[in-house]
């Protein structure tokens, strides 16, 4: 049971960005308002600036290209 239970709200938040709705609350680096990036790149994003520690520089970088 624990399974669907952690995969499931993380697969809805991957179907939702497929159509890039604009977002009610900020996302990473993503203001209320913005369109949704896909969800890997939110993934990407935080996993590099702050487990990694490459911190704002990364992330402005990657949100450029």
């Amino acid at each position: 049971m624990s399974t669907p239970m952690l995969i499931g709200p993380v697969g809805l938040v991957f179907l939702i960005s497929l159509f890039k709705p604009k977002l009610p609350f900020w996302a990473s680096s993503d203001a209320p308002g913005k369109r949704m990036k896909p969800a890997f790149f939110y993934f990407l994003e935080d996993i590099g600036a702050v487990d990694f520690r490459f911190g704002r520089e990364w992330r402005e970088k990657v949100n450029a290209r």
